[in-house]
């Protein structure tokens, strides 16, 4: 019986398969086609693709999965039924390999840059996030994720909808942020706080340029870390797409990766067998860097992260018992006073904002809905009202912090546990959030901020 995957990747080094579109091309696969086509028409070339990693070496292969969803496909339960068929195929003669469920992004960006509502979204990837654990699925890999709030309706889909372990990795550039601007330490206080097993990086860049990141992840990620780069950079070469690094200069790059402390590693766009083998051979005897607890307590928007030490800034212009003019701006659903008192707050080098609307707490989500289209500051929800709070924890774009009031502790860390909040509470009450599971981190004490 092959072990549960959650030990495994801790006590040795674990690996993805590589590339999937690009070697299908090499196969026949048309450009412009979608790869998950082929579970429907040349299924005997998706099984083959997977036995042939798991023969040069991959413990994981991802189902041909990654452009399915609800949005794209009105049968997409049968393209998933079918590219788990092939990947359960493959694995016949290989029992201690694992099939990931590959979740890619919808391809529609989320408000406020695009159309699609964080909701709507959270229940596109149920879907698939349920018939991955319907159809045989080990894990769930969430992948090549640009925007923070996106990847956070993944991971949110997921736990709600099946109890597989979570694998999530963002696409860096060279700045180090994602497409819609945050940092590594932004997702790690994410996915970490949200219950991600294990997280890092993918596609982008080539290993050589995901180093700088994987050593960001190395200072404060404390589950495993994952790093499944391009073969380099692409470029047109007599009308083909080729990439700059061959396998045994890419796999060159992951003994330093290995150093730096990849746990789980392997490819992706240009990566094929080759590489996979390359890679495993050279870094597989490299020990694990040591997983620690990091014990650093960080709140994040979609594209900042706030270290809570002593001296933190924090604005409290939202807070309805210390600015008298809130209770008016409440009164008449004035939301463009709020939006304009957030960015002032903002303006003044506040690091936090307040958000305290007692009495009239049905008006808190729509008002950090605003506030976080306009805004990357990080924000305290003060309320007693759980509705309200889940409403408002549900669509805040990062990790929020919240206040716990004795009086509803229970309903409170229910909900900073499933959000992934980092809870802001009296020194009496610590000890009852530790006992609901939330990290040691992510309680802190009431005197920080008021």
């Amino acid at each position: 019986m092959k072990k549960n995957i959650l030990d495994l990747i801790k006590e040795k080094r674990v690996y993805f398969d590589g590339g999937t579109g690009t070697v299908l091309q090499k196969r026949g696969l048309t450009k412009g086609k979608a790869p998950e086509m082929w579970n429907m028409e040349k299924p005997e070339e998706i099984i083959s693709l997977h036995k042939s990693y798991l023969e040069a070496g991959a413990d994981i292969i991802k189902t041909n999965t990654f452009g399915v969803n609800a949005i794209k496909y009105k049968n997409y339960e049968e393209y998933i039924e079918k590219a788990l068929g092939c990947a359960k195929t493959a694995t016949e003669n290989f029992p201690d390999a694992y099939i990931a469920f590959d979740m890619g992004p919808l391809g529609k960006l989320l408000k406020p840059w695009g159309d699609l509502d964080f909701l709507d979204a959270v229940e596109t990837f149920k879907k698939n996030a349920s018939l991955a654990k319907k159809y045989g699925a080990d894990l769930i890999l969430i992948e090549t994720m640009n925007d923070a709030y996106e990847t956070k309706a993944a991971l949110l889909a997921c736990k709600e909808a099946s109890d597989l372990p979570v694998f999530v990795t963002n696409v860096y550039d060279e700045g180090k942020r994602l497409m819609t601007g945050a940092t590594p330490l932004c997702m790690i206080a994410i996915l970490e706080s949200m219950g991600a097993n294990a997280i890092g990086m993918n596609c982008s860049q080539g290993p050589d340029k995901m180093l700088p990141v994987v050593k960001d992840f190395g200072k404060y990620c404390s589950v495993p870390v994952i790093v499944n780069p391009n073969a380099g950079l692409p470029e047109m070469k007599n009308g083909e797409t080729v990439y700059s690094f061959d396998a045994e200069v890419f796999s060159d790059h992951g003994i330093e990766i290995a150093k730096n402390g990849g746990f789980v590693l392997g490819g992706c766009c240009g990566t094929s067998f080759e590489y996979i083998s390359s890679l495993k051979e050279k870094t597989e005897n490299i020990p694990l860097v040591p997983l620690t607890d990091k014990n650093i307590s960080v709140a994040a928007s979609y594209s900042k992260a706030v270290i809570i030490e002593d001296g933190v800034s924090v604005g409290n212009k939202l807070d309805i018992e210390k600015n008298e003019s809130l209770k008016d701006a409440l009164e008449e659903s004035d939301i463009d006073y709020i939006v304009e008192a957030a960015l002032d707050m903002g303006d003044e080098d506040n690091e936090i904002i307040t958000l305290n609307f007692c009495g009239f707490d049905g008006m808190l989500s729509e008002a950090v809905s605003e506030i976080q289209a306009v805004s990357n500051i990080s924000m305290i929800l003060k309320s007693e009202n759980i509705n309200a709070l889940d409403s408002t924890m549900r669509i805040y774009n990062g990790k929020p912090l919240v206040y716990l009031y004795e009086a509803k502790a229970d309903e409170i860390l229910n909900l900073a546990k499933k959000y992934g909040a980092l809870v802001i509470a009296k020194e009496e009450l610590k000890e009852k959030a530790a006992a609901y599971g939330i990290k040691e981190n992510d309680i802190v004490s009431e005197s920080l901020f008021f």
